[in-house]
This record gives structure tokens, sequence and C-alpha cells, in this order.
């Protein structure tokens, strides 16, 4: 029989994100296997969608070194009064906040390395996790020099979607976006190509997500004359159902650990135009693919599509699954813990 566990998953917030509906989806996923799941972070609109998981309130946000103390110290008091057996962390922050509590009161610590961060003392604490989950081997390669010496890739899983390709026919050619709103998701070279077509049809794109350069991005689109013709939805719950009655995903970034919104795109079984990008190549490795922040590259890509249908793939890959992943991650935690009688 499965011996319950009690686990912490600590992120900054739970906004809008993908780290943040990775740790959602994982945190109801082992809820729902029996285990007593304890989500830290500060809040935010998805605390809603914890299905069974308990929400701690904690400010694991700030980078501030007196603010990551203090949160550490609250955290190892809800590890001992909850009789937490094992952390996960999804960030830098709780990444430090995690290892500090983790040497006050003696719990295992795990963490996830979801992206090609900086190289520089804020991953520091990636070297003292007692296991490194990478969720690429694009992410494991770029990280290679702060590696513990127990780590794996366990490639990010895409939950599996209902909804499949069923564009609406109205004479527009209807792209999408979906990700949140900073630069390295490269929706400024988007808006920029899309200035620059030269076929005559009429298209629109839906921008949904939410973030820190909104308004910035807002502007540049209306500079550019295509302000009527880029809508900016903010956050979504359904963009599952968007990308299915679209006929086109736009997946411009500049990096990416593991890109998720493509894997389900790939599932819903939409055209995609995507960047040329390391973990786009793990998922898409015959792809067609555009050079990132190449505004003329993306403008012929485009005006290739709304002419001839061509996109970055003739067939869909292997996708990892978001129940293989979640499984491969319950296991490791009862290696961590040293539980073999499961």
């Amino acid at each position: 029989m499965r011996q319950r566990l009690a686990i912490m998953e600590i992120l900054p917030e739970l906004e809008m994100g993908g780290v943040e509906n990775h740790v959602v989806d994982l945190s109801n996923f082992l809820s729902a296997r029996g285990h007593h799941v304890m989500v830290v972070s500060a809040g935010g609109k998805l605390v809603n969608e914890l299905h069974g998981p308990e929400h701690i309130k904690l400010p694991v946000v700030s980078k501030n070194p007196l603010s990551v103390i203090a949160a550490s110290l609250m955290l190892a008091r809800e590890i001992k009064k909850r009789k937490c057996q094992l952390l996960h962390a999804h960030s830098r922050v709780p990444g430090y906040a995690a290892w500090l509590a983790s040497k006050l009161t003696g719990t295992p610590w795990v963490y996830s390395a979801q992206a090609c961060y900086s190289h520089n003392l804020g991953i520091y604490p990636l070297k003292k996790a007692d296991y490194l989950i990478c969720v690429s081997d694009t992410v494991r390669e770029h990280l290679k020099d702060y590696l513990p010496p127990n780590n794996c890739v366990i490639l990010d899983g895409a939950p599996e979607v209902e909804e499949r390709w069923k564009p609406e026919d109205d004479g527009i050619v209807k792209f999408i976006f979906v990700g949140r709103l900073a630069k390295i998701k490269g929706l400024h070279t988007v808006i920029r190509a899309l200035s620059q077509l030269k076929v005559s049809a009429p298209w629109r794109l839906d921008v949904l997500g939410d973030g820190p350069q909104m308004e910035e991005l807002k502007a540049l689109a209306q500079s550019l004359g295509v302000g009527e013709k880029i809508i900016f939805h903010g956050f979504m719950n359904n963009p599952h159902e968007w990308i299915a009655r679209s006929d086109c995903l736009l997946f411009p970034s500049t990096t990416e650990g593991m890109p998720l919104v493509l894997s389900q795109a790939l599932q819903i079984g939409i055209p995609v135009i995507s960047s040329d990008i390391p973990s786009v190549r793990e998922v898409l490795p015959h792809g067609r693919l555009i050079e990132p922040e190449n505004p003329k590259a993306w403008a012929a890509a485009i005006d290739e599509y709304i002419k001839s249908g061509q996109h970055s793939y003739d067939e869909i890959p292997d996708i990892q699954t978001f129940a293989k992943m979640a499984c491969a991650i319950e296991e490791l935690y009862y290696r961590v813990l040293g539980i073999e009688d499961r």
C-alpha cells in the first residue's frame, strides 16, 4: 500500500504563469493520490484552483536577504507544526527559503529548475538541494556547474486537454499568443512582424496573459499601426478553448525551460509558428523553426502561413504527459525519503 506523504510545494505566488500552473496541477494530482499537500506562496488568483491541497500564505517573494531569512523562519515553524516530511521549491527565492528551513528542521528538500536561470548568487542553493529536478536537457546543460550530486531530468509534462482544433471559419486568420507578458516571451517580436506583413488577408491576434510589459506592448502595437488588430484579453482560465478556436499559435519565446504552452497546442492539433530555441527543439526536433527576435523572419513565416498553411511541424510528435511526469516526481519523493515499501 502506498505510504501517505506530507509535502510542501513552495513557490513565490499563485498568479498566472507556467510555473504556477505546474505547481497547482502537480499539487492537485498528489492530493488526489492521498498525500497531504501544502502549497506555500504569497497567494494569488490560482489559490482557488487548488482542489484538495492546503494553501499556506507566507511571504516567499521578496529577494531582500532579511525578508528571505524571515520567510525561512516562518517556513521552519510551519514545517514543525504540520509535520512536513519533504520540501519542494519551485523558484529561486523559495529555493533559499527551503534550504535555510531545511537546515533548521532537518527536513530534506528538492528543487525544480524550470528555466535557464542567470548564473549568479540567486541559484547558489541549487547545489545544496538533496535532489535537483531539471525540466529538460536544455536546463540541465545550462546549469551543469550548479548541480548537486543527486540530479535528474524529468521532462515537464503537458496536462492532457480535451479540446481539439476546430477553428472558426469567419474569413479572418486568427493568431493566438498565450503566456506571461515579459520580454523573454518574445511578443514584441511578433507585434513588429505583424506590422510588416505583405499579404492583404484580414487577420487578428488574440493575446492571453498578463505581465509587466502589458502597457508597453499595447503602446508598441498602436505605434506600429496594428493596435486595432491585436486584442489583449489579460489572464484567462480557459486558454485551451481559445487555442482550439484559433487558426495558428505563435510561440516567439527567446528562452524556455520546457515550452508547455507549445506542448498543449500540439495536443490540441493547432498549427504553430515557433522560435528556434533549444527546449523547443526537444519538443519539435524536426520542426521548421524561426530565429527568435528577428521580426523580418517572423513576418516571412507568418506571410507564408497565411498563403500556404506552412507552419512549424508536419506531424504531431510524442508529448510527455502530465500524468507520467507527476508519477515520476512522486517516485523521486519516495526515493529521497528512503521509502521503498509503497
